[in-house]
């Protein structure tokens, strides 16, 4: 079988605001065990039997904690791959070695000095000539093909079901006060529910793993153009740049792999990157069925917030829950209305449209009342 190869580049930076930076990532050939870091941030790569897996977590629960956790993550991540069975299914290896990591980060986080902390992960496996996603949290992957840009993780965040339940609006999403409140982490419980999705990749893909330091800040627009113009290397550097220009109010961590190589099926106008994506898992536990069941967990907690933060939105009719106790809060789930067939389909939580909105009201204005009775918080 040809050859894949990959151009693979990755910057994380603290940003402006923040004094210690708690995101970590790794790019590694599971094969030889090449990678890049922060010591070594770019190189090329073959993509041979085992593939090579990259992977982007942002640390929660304070300085020394997160930065832990999410070190863990990308350093955990690749060893247990490393350590199954490669004779079974790559989507299967893939969670198992999240379920893995996240066992070993829960107990970690026992230890009274790092109790609370937690981390994102999202990871992107090349293996043959498909892109498997696996997703913890609210970092993002992306791929570029033919200049369009499609997103490949749906957030599992408090904000994301508000939107899937058309609560509230973009606009008002990009200003929400709350909007890095997550609904799971790495390390939170001793179980993990990933979700993992797989893309067929075509010869020129670029892939982007990144934290919301960046995309909060730089618009798809503004990825696609930087992914399209530039090589790997100078992608992350301008991509990290700019959202430092504009205030660089969270940490900024950033990977892209440019795809190249023989025997990939002809590019077609026609074909959308939805036709070439499949959801395998959602959060949920459900398969690719387009109709989610209702996320019913809040969010454990919200990030501290920086000493600066952007322009805030319109206040919304939502009422979202209090940060300092945030807890379950029940079982209930609904058919939701299909995906249009047209649009990409991430992978992660979704929600249904009307009896959506009347679920995620209720859920806030439950917790209102009953928050005191929940006793963890997670600092992202």
């Amino acid at each position: 079988m040809p050859a894949i190869r990959l151009s693979v580049a990755a910057r994380t930076d603290a940003g402006r605001v923040r004094k210690s930076n708690e995101d970590a990532f790794v790019a590694t050939d599971l094969e030889t065990g090449t990678r890049i870091d922060e010591q070594i941030p770019a190189a090329e790569m073959v993509v041979r039997e085992r593939g090579v897996l990259m992977v982007v977590s942002d640390g929660m629960g304070g300085h020394a904690a997160g930065e832990v956790a999410s070190a863990m993550v990308v350093d955990l991540l690749p060893e247990s791959m490393r350590t199954l069975d490669h004779a079974e299914p790559v989507e299967l290896s893939l969670e198992r070695a999240v379920q893995q990591a996240n066992a070993e980060v829960f107990e970690a986080a026992r230890d009274s000095a790092k109790e609370g902390m937690g981390a994102t992960l999202t990871a992107v496996l090349i293996h043959g000539r498909s892109a498997y996603i696996a997703e913890v949290g609210d970092s993002r992957a992306y791929v570029l093909r033919q200049g369009r840009l499609r997103q490949l993780t749906r957030d599992q965040s408090y904000v994301q079901m508000l939107l899937d339940a058309g609560t509230i609006t973009q606009e008002q999403a990009a200003g929400f006060a709350n909007k890095n409140w997550i609904v799971q982490a790495m390390g939170l419980e001793p179980d993990v529910q990933a979700s993992i999705g797989k893309l067929e990749l075509r010869n020129g893909d670029r892939l982007l793993v990144c934290c919301d330091g960046l995309y909060g800040l730089v618009d798809d627009e503004e990825l696609a153009e930087i992914l399209s113009d530039s090589d790997a290397s100078t992608a992350c550097n301008r991509m990290v740049d700019l959202a430092n220009q504009r205030g660089g109010i969270d940490n900024i961590t950033v990977i892209v792999a440019k795809v190249a190589g023989d025997g990939f099926p002809e590019l077609n106008d026609d074909e959308s990157v939805t036709q070439t994506f499949t959801v395998i898992k959602d959060y949920c536990g459900q398969g690719d069925s387009r109709a989610k069941p209702t996320l019913t967990s809040p969010p454990p907690g919200p990030k501290p917030p920086p000493s600066s933060s952007p322009p805030q939105a319109e206040p919304i009719p939502a009422a979202p829950p209090t940060p300092e106790h945030v807890g379950e809060l029940g079982d209930a789930a609904e058919v939701l209305t299909p995906m249009p067939p047209d649009e990409p389909a991430p992978i992660g939580p979704t929600a249904s449209s009307a009896s959506g909105r009347l679920s995620i009201v209720v859920m806030g204005l439950v917790l209102l009342f009953t928050a005191a009775g929940y006793w963890f918080v997670l600092a992202k």
